[in-house]
Parts: C-alpha cells; sequence; structure tokens
C-alpha cells in the first residue's frame, strides 16, 4: 500500500477513535445516571450536604430532618440546613451522583 492510500485511512481511522472516545466520555460515565444511595436510599452515608458549605465539614445528619431530591434522601443536622438544601439542592447534591 503506498503512503498516499494509507494517509486518507488513518484520517478515517483517527475521526472514528475521536468520535467513540467523545461519545464514551460524554454519555457513558461510570454510574451516569445512577446515585451512590444506601440501603435505604440515603446519599452521602447520611452527611448533611449543606454542613460542607456551611460548616467547611463533613457533619453527619439527623434521620428526623431530612429532605428528598432526584430519588435521594439527604439528611440534616438543623432545620436551616434543610431549607438552605431546599432552596437550590442542585448547589449542595454530590457531583457524579455521589460516586467517588
Amino acid at each position: 500500500m503506498t503512503m498516499m492510500k494509507l494517509i486518507p485511512s488513518l484520517s478515517w481511522f483517527s475521526a472514528l477513535i475521536v468520535a467513540l472516545a467523545f461519545a464514551l466520555f460524554f454519555s457513558g460515565n461510570v454510574n451516569a445516571g445512577e446515585l451512590n444511595l444506601d440501603k435505604s436510599g440515603i446519599a452521602i452515608q447520611g452527611y448533611d450536604p449543606a454542613a460542607f458549605f456551611t460548616d467547611g465539614k463533613a457533619v453527619k445528619g439527623n434521620p428526623s430532618i431530612s429532605s428528598s431530591h432526584k430519588g435521594a434522601k439527604y439528611l440534616f443536622t438543623s432545620a436551616g440546613h434543610k431549607k438552605t438544601f431546599d432552596k437550590n439542592p442542585g448547589k449542595y447534591e454530590p457531583e457524579f451522583g455521589g460516586w467517588w
């Protein structure tokens, strides 16, 4: 095979590889669409998602103060944290469904 015939084949093959990588990256993320929940449907192992931002640390939430969002149950240390989360859950919910 001459070099001129090989180059178009490589260009087509390279484009295919790039397209596949692009598709896998944007639609095939590990656990895409899945949430990391415990058996009770609780997200982030029961930690208060607002506390990471307001208190600057991980704090276990209280099961009697909870809120549901996108099929996950979140626990909070206070009614104030719950209210903060409920106003803008997208800001406080974990990225990538809580998978680390």
